[in-house]
């Protein structure tokens, strides 16, 4: 959230030509109550992204295309799920279905070329997710982004693909994002 994925994908899409597929967070019926704190909202959001995600692999892997993604079916299952089985928002039969799902699809999608990582500050996350103004998000508190940049290190820490790690990122770094992407192809 507010890390500049997106924005960091869009211009990578156009330099590199490869298609960005955008995580389907404004189509999710399931999120607004997810932060919410709606009762059982939760485990729904993350099936919810797990299977946009399998979609997508499915599609794109008949097309044999390379192409950008601003997250993956990985960091959600274990940084998002993870998080929110901690803190008690999806119980263990949740997290075991969740999982038992996750486990199957992990069987048929390859892992990533390469990842990059993007971890600014807290409190600069904090302020691009206010600046943006997504009404759902208006609840969202500095300790939750700090529990999942916490998960975020310790799963990118146990990656085994190539990691650029940026603390963040100017558009004039561009370039030698792109030099590294083309590197691990």
């Amino acid at each position: 959230m507010g890390s500049g994925k997106s924005t960091l994908c869009n211009l990578l899409s156009e330099q590199l030509d490869f298609p960005f597929i955008p995580e389907p967070y404004m189509h999710n019926p399931f999120l607004p109550d997810a932060h919410q704190g709606v009762k059982g909202a939760h485990i729904k959001s993350q099936l919810y992204f797990l299977v946009e995600h399998w979609k997508t692999f499915h599609q794109i892997s008949d097309e044999g295309t390379i192409f950008i993604k601003d997250s993956s079916v990985t960091d959600s299952a274990m940084v998002y799920v993870e998080s929110m089985h901690r803190d008690g928002k999806i119980n263990q039969d949740e997290y075991d279905l969740y999982h038992s799902f996750y486990d199957e699809i992990m069987n048929h999608i390859p892992s990533p070329k390469c990842l990059i990582y993007l971890r600014p500050s807290v409190d600069t996350l904090y302020e691009r997710m206010i600046a943006r103004n997504r009404s759902y998000e208006s609840c969202v508190p500095k300790s939750y982004l700090q529990g999942l940049q916490d998960y975020y290190d310790q799963f990118i820490g146990e990656m085994d693909v190539p990691v650029l790690r940026l603390n963040d990122f100017n558009r004039d770094d561009i370039s030698e994002i792109v030099t590294y992407i083309e590197k691990q192809l």
